[in-house]
């Protein structure tokens, strides 16, 4: 739901018609407005619009749930939908969105290879700790990039 339909469009429209009606029922026409009465017709709307916008615009986002976000305004207009409670997503759903984040139950190739490298660098310490009897002597056999 748009706010700017359900609170300014839709209540212009109204207006607009309303306005029309009781024009032509004042001047007697039928058909299209000549151009000498138009801007005065126009001034009505504008009249009625600028009493109503500010109230209007706040209550079509109220009530479209934008401000203050509250989605369950929008789905109880929905015929059929079913309350935050009952609302389950689909697992297969939340698996997309999972693996669309970044989340996945097996592990990407680039973290495959960060765990072989870091398993390499536990190891390549672990041996330097066996071959050294001082741990402060470990640097010496380090080299800078282990992978």
């Amino acid at each position: 739901m748009q706010p700017l339909d359900v609170s300014f469009f839709a209540p212009m429209k109204r207006k607009w018609r309303e306005i029309l009606d009781l024009w032509r029922k004042e001047c007697r026409r039928k058909g299209s407005i000549p151009k000498e009465h138009f801007p005065s017709i126009v001034n009505r709307l504008w009249f009625h619009i600028e009493n109503t916008s500010a109230t209007n615009l706040q209550s079509g986002f109220r009530a479209t749930g934008l401000s203050p976000f509250n989605p369950e305004k929008v789905l109880a207009k929905i015929p059929g939908a079913k309350p935050d409670s009952e609302r389950v997503l689909d697992s297969s759903f939340l698996e997309f969105l999972q693996e669309a984040r970044g989340y996945s139950k097996e592990p990407t190739n680039s973290l495959k290879r960060e765990n072989k490298c870091l398993q390499d660098q536990a190891s390549r310490c672990k041996d330097q700790l066996k071959q050294h009897s001082n741990p402060f002597r470990l640097t010496n056999g380090f080299t800078k990039n282990f992978c």
